[in-house]
């Protein structure tokens, strides 16, 4: 909710209204003012007895557009009170500065110093300047076109062209502003000198990068209407075209002077209204791109005459002109109801007529930053709620990529979310938050952290991935919890001892260099345990004497244990689980250093052991390069690098589970011949196919099988095998198995070649 939208609201409370904006506008309150200082050669309409552009400038930023009403964030000012000195600044702008400060407080406002080539004397009708409010907007630059003009037609005052940033945004949220004062009077002579003005302008501007966000502003002078040359070059094709808001279908008006039909445009003159020489125009990208852009309006319900979205859809006006005002009245006649959402209204009406305020009538116009978020950004709502409601963020900024995110607040609460979710980083303290992202991914550019500053916690449940490219990191007292989600990031830090990773399921991965080491003081501690997939891009480190207890599938690039060959000190306890170790580059050194870890731990309690193992079963390591599985334990991209470790029952070769033909098959392929791996039928591990190995698939003869699956004699028929009804004959007919398999291949090749 936008700040002052009471109607009543008296001026001596805007200063606080002002203090209770937030720190990073969202919208962007932007003022043209010809004052006509210059003119009445005295500043007396800024700091006199009657003065009235202060109040002017005041009752702008309580003045209703639509729904909003907000101080103002930069003013462009024109005919400011001559210097006759074209290396200093006028001294309007000082004057302004400490009006407006007087009001909103010491520092809120400062101008921009850089001196207008404008130089003094009454003929050039005084140079051009800016005021900004610090607190919301941060100058970059400002330069002044020359004097010089296009096509040697000079000009009688030079533009000035601003560049400001919103407080707390990035560069895409950058803007630019001219401010011009054109030459005046009508006649085809003072027209072309408007246009040589008009071709300076276009040829700075096009040549900004392309989607500049460019607000054209000044007393254009346009005494012949959009029918004038300067117009036309201003809304040309190119970078920098120049579009009218006015004119919302082609973005070009027709408007001419001393209209009734156009009246409504005019802010010349407050005793005579007549004319549209004052404008805010802008580039496409102020409609169209991420960033500044100009604001809709719909509806104005504190306008009686719903203006100005009656005519046309954009949040910009004449200040004190509704269209109410007869044309050639003077702005303060009593059927003027433009500013009837203030409670002084008539008095502001008057401050506007000059000599108190101006010949002129100001424009105001809002503008909103969409697309772009705060570098920082704070969740508000401690019910919870959606990640893409704009109002469950401070200052309505949805985070994206750019943003660092907090959420601190002392609750309880969920977060949703309909899409994938972009942040820099992501911060919580105090808060309790579970992130229910409904098979969506919240990506964190550098950091996770939890509890920096307060004990905090954060619940990753099923249907939700973290994906952090940097560091995670648990602070002291705080605690992340993987309840079936998914959490990837490159290093996962624990300041707990033990560790408050509470893993309860779901998928842990690790990918950064420094792999994931287990310790009493790591980021699961000794003795932990896992509860779904772990996943380690480089090493998995196991310190001498912690313990790591799989509850899923693990994979890791490499395996650290402590201790050395033979004298393990660290424990990976497998237990019911799979374990993938990828390996290329020192493949055959890394197989055998596993195979005696695993030895190791038949007959210690360290080493890789596990803690579920019948007698029917047996730890097994396999060489993927000669087993040539593809899929193992739910990883699809098992290669010839892989190295498998799992508990199997003693005869099931393939590692499917059940102990049937295919593991006859492989015993019977390798029957008293020399083997290398477990997958070629090796089931003591002898590195020789023989008869326990036979034994060892008798002994777990379709144990693992579906219901109802068929009987070994039934499987063996295809040998010849006649089926005997005593189940000690089992072991028998498998004796017997291998020989007749490898006398049927014979067979079969045989017959094959009599065939041809």
């Amino acid at each position: 909710m936008k700040c002052c939208k009471n109607s009543k609201v008296p001026l001596l409370v805007l200063a606080a209204c002002l203090a209770a904006r937030p720190a990073f506008a969202t919208t962007l309150r932007i003022a043209e003012y010809n004052i006509d200082s210059s003119d009445t050669k005295s500043n007396a309409n800024i700091n006199g007895a009657n003065a009235g552009i202060p109040a002017v400038l005041q009752a702008m930023g309580i003045h209703n557009i639509g729904t909003n009403a907000q101080p103002l964030d930069v003013i462009a000012f024109t005919e400011l009170l001559d210097t006759g000195n074209n290396t200093k600044t006028s001294t309007s702008l000082p004057l302004i500065v400490t009006a407006l400060n007087n009001i909103y407080g010491a520092g809120t406002y400062t101008f921009v110093n850089t001196p207008d080539p404008t130089s003094g004397g009454t003929q050039f009708n005084g140079p051009s300047g800016f005021v900004y409010n610090t607190h919301t907007v941060t100058l970059l630059g400002a330069t002044t076109l020359s004097l010089s003009g296009t096509g040697g037609v000079s000009i009688p005052r030079a533009p000035i062209r601003a560049q400001f940033q919103p407080v707390g945004y990035g560069a895409n949220a950058s803007f630019y502003i001219y401010a011009s004062h054109y030459k005046a009077d009508s006649g085809t002579g003072n027209e072309s000198i408007r246009n040589s003005e008009a071709a300076e302008i276009r040829a700075n501007a096009d040549a900004l990068p392309v989607n500049s966000h460019i607000i054209y502003t000044g007393d254009f002078n346009l005494a012949g209407g959009s029918s004038e040359p300067a117009y036309a070059t201003l809304t040309a094709a190119g970078n920098g075209r120049a579009y009218d808001p006015t004119s919302p279908t082609t973005f070009i008006s027709n408007f001419t002077g001393n209209s009734t039909a156009f009246k409504y445009l005019y802010s010349e003159s407050t005793t005579q209204l007549d004319a549209r020489f004052d404008m805010q125009l802008v580039s496409n990208a102020v409609l169209t791109q991420p960033g500044l852009q100009l604001a809709t309006d719909l509806a104005d319900p504190f306008d009686p005459n719903n203006f100005p979205s009656a005519k046309y859809p954009y949040a910009m006006e004449i200040f004190g002109n509704n269209g109410s005002t007869a044309l050639g009245a003077a702005t303060n006649l009593g059927t003027n109801t433009s500013l009837s959402d203030l409670a002084n209204a008539s008095t502001i009406l008057g401050d506007l007529m000059a000599p108190s305020g101006s010949d002129h009538l100001p424009i105001v116009a809002d503008y909103n930053l969409v697309g772009v978020a705060p570098p920082t950004v704070n969740w508000l709502t401690a019910a919870g709620g959606a990640w893409q409601t704009q109002t469950n963020w401070q200052f309505s900024g949805i985070p994206d990529a750019t943003s660092d995110t907090f959420f601190n607040l002392s609750a309880t609460y969920s977060v949703t979310a309909s899409t994938d979710v972009p942040v820099k980083s992501l911060n919580i303290d105090t808060s309790v938050v579970t992130f229910a992202l409904s098979g969506h991914t919240l990506n964190i550019a550098t950091s996770l952290n939890v509890g920096a500053t307060t004990a905090a916690t954060m619940i990753i449940p099923a249907g939700t991935s973290v994906a952090v490219a940097g560091n995670t990191t648990i602070n002291a007292g705080s605690v992340i919890t993987l309840s079936g989600g998914t959490l990837t990031t490159s290093v996962l830090s624990d300041g707990n001892t033990p560790s408050r990773f509470n893993w309860t399921s779901g998928t842990l991965a690790i990918t950064g260099a420094a792999g994931l080491t287990i310790s009493p003081t790591g980021p699961l501690g000794s003795g932990a345990v896992t509860h779904g997939p772990l996943l380690v891009s480089h090493t998995l480190s196991i310190a001498g004497g912690s313990s790591l207890a799989l509850g899923g599938t693990a994979s890791v690039a490499a395996l650290s244990l402590g201790g050395t060959t033979g004298a393990w000190t660290s424990t990976l306890d497998v237990a019911s689980s799979k374990l993938v170790v990828e390996d290329t580059t020192n493949h055959a050194a890394t197989l055998a250093q596993i195979k005696n870890q695993v030895a190791f731990g038949l007959t210690n309690p360290t080493g890789i052991i596990s803690s579920v193992l019948p007698s029917n079963k047996i730890l097994v390591v396999s060489d993927n390069a000669v087993a040539q599985l593809t899929n193992f334990g739910g990883i699809n991209n098992v290669d010839a690098g892989s190295i498998l470790v799992t508990v199997a029952l003693k005869g099931d070769f393939n590692l499917d589970g059940v102990v049937d033909i295919q593991d006859l098959t492989d015993v019977a392929n390798h029957w008293q011949q020399a083997v290398v791996d477990w997958s070629q039928g090796d089931a003591d591990n002898s590195n020789f196919v023989d008869i326990q190995d036979l034994t060892a698939v008798a002994n777990n003869w379709q144990v693992g099988a579906a219901s109802g699956a068929g009987s070994a004699f039934e499987a063996f028929s295809f040998a010849g095998i006649t089926p005997a009804p005593e189940p000690g004959s089992l072991l028998l007919t498998l004796l017997a198995a291998p020989l007749l398999l490898r006398k049927r291949s014979h067979r079969a090749a045989h017959s094959s070649h009599a065939l041809r």
